[in-house]
């Protein structure tokens, strides 16, 4: 074994002797795969970096994008809380306008025992102009000459604001009976409070609760 060794050594040193450029050929050789392999690691270095960098940004990119949605999702609570607060401050104020239009008719509800439906049917009347006109409650009721014995100095009756509070309660919440807003006119005699759609028509439409 050690013979043949010996001749396979000295057959290389033979070969190399005779063709000294496959020498040169293997070290040039050793050394392009060298650099081969470092720029290989270079790239590869360069690649885990930029993709570290891509991940990085991601990370930074959702983590704004979530912190954004926090905040709107803080401003869209914060606006319903304020839109609830106005919507119940607003009921407030058509409830005790309502309640002193009542307040108005209490002789005629005392004299003919109105029932709750034609309390209903009188708070219906401002309700259906308001909705008809766009004005506020308040002004539908301080028109002149519009509502009977209607003042904003009127007495707040608790019966006839807790009557006006539940009205306006189903109203916001559309809870009210229907009724066509072209019935804009209330009539209170003896028989009770109708709606109807023109007091100057012989016969005209009319509406109860």
């Amino acid at each position: 074994m050690e013979e043949i060794l010996n001749s396979y050594e000295q057959e290389i040193r033979n070969m190399a002797f005779r063709n000294p450029w496959v020498n040169l050929f293997y070290n040039w050789l050793v050394a392009g795969l060298v650099v081969a392999l470092m720029v290989s690691f270079v790239l590869w270095g360069v690649e885990i970096h930029n993709r570290n960098v891509f991940e990085a940004g991601q990370q930074d990119a959702y983590a704004a994008i979530e912190a954004e949605r926090a905040v709107q999702q803080e401003a869209e609570a914060e606006a319903e809380k304020l839109a609830a607060a106005e919507d119940a401050a607003l009921q407030i104020r058509e409830a005790q306008a309502l309640a002193r239009a009542l307040w108005g008719i209490r002789n005629f509800k005392e004299k003919y025992d109105y029932s709750l439906e034609d309390l209903v049917t009188y708070m219906m009347c401002p309700k259906n102009r308001s909705e008809e006109t766009g004005k506020s409650i308040e002004e539908v009721l301080n028109e002149p000459k519009q509502f009977i014995a209607y003042s904003t100095g009127n007495t707040l009756d608790k019966e006839f604001y807790d009557i006006a509070l539940a009205f306006v309660a189903d109203w916001h919440e559309g809870k009210l009976p229907e009724c066509d807003t072209k019935f804009r006119y209330a009539v209170c005699n003896e028989y009770g409070v109708f709606l109807v759609d023109d007091p100057g028509k012989a016969v005209p439409e009319r509406w109860h609760a």
